[in-house]
């Protein structure tokens, strides 16, 4: 008991704290008051949507006036009009009517035939389309395979060939690099053992020199 008493002072002391700290705090000011809130936006004032909703208005009148001018199915030969004075009529308005008739009934007997021949060789007909089918694939198989084994065999002649020339040509022009290297190691060689001679002269004249200076002074 005592401590639920506790919490329940505690809890009348916090209430009593917000409800003065509330007294205390302005009041808020409300939202149509602040000045840096924009004022609500009607849509249906803007420019830019009032031009857009006539744009879609006038393309659907347009869609509904195209649809409506658009040619239709004819099936007026489909059907089998009486004159319209019905027994009235003239006898040429029952000649037209029965001749009609007769139209109607002959096109129906020739798609009823028609469907019999499809039923009958229908199936045979498309056997024989796919026979056909197949031997052209066939056809154009082995042609494809022989142009392109012609095309390898050609191809890999061609290389073969090159390939050959240019070891021909690789091998003379080795050769001639082989025999610039062997001269110019020669040239050296000698380039070297004629130094070789010049200074050996050199040194013989110096002393040559040296000996008539000294038989001159004696």
């Amino acid at each position: 008991m005592d401590a639920s008493t506790s919490r329940d002072d505690d809890l009348v002391a916090a209430q009593a704290l917000v409800q003065a700290e509330l007294a205390r705090s302005p009041p808020p000011a409300s939202s149509s008051a602040d000045p840096r809130i924009p004022p609500a936006l009607d849509i249906q004032t803007l420019p830019t949507l009032s031009a857009q909703f006539d744009r879609l208005s006038t393309q659907e009148a347009q869609r509904d006036a195209s649809a409506d001018d658009r040619p239709r199915l004819d099936t007026t030969r489909f059907s089998l009009p009486a004159p319209a004075a019905g027994l009235d009529a003239s006898e040429e308005e029952w000649k037209q009517a029965v001749d009609n008739a007769y139209v109607q009934l002959s096109h129906q007997e020739g798609r009823a035939i028609n469907i019999d021949l499809m039923k009958k060789y229908g199936a045979n007909h498309w056997r024989i389309h796919n026979y056909v089918l197949e031997s052209s694939l066939s056809r154009y198989s082995a042609a494809r395979s022989h142009i392109t084994d012609s095309v390898s065999a050609s191809t890999n002649r061609t290389r073969m060939l090159l390939q050959q020339d240019a070891e021909g040509k690789l091998s003379t022009l080795e050769a001639q690099w082989s025999q610039l290297v062997s001269t110019q190691l020669q040239m050296a060689v000698a380039s070297l053992a004629a130094e070789h001679e010049v200074e050996t002269l050199k040194q013989e004249r110096q002393r040559l020199r040296q000996r008539i200076e000294t038989l001159e002074t004696a």
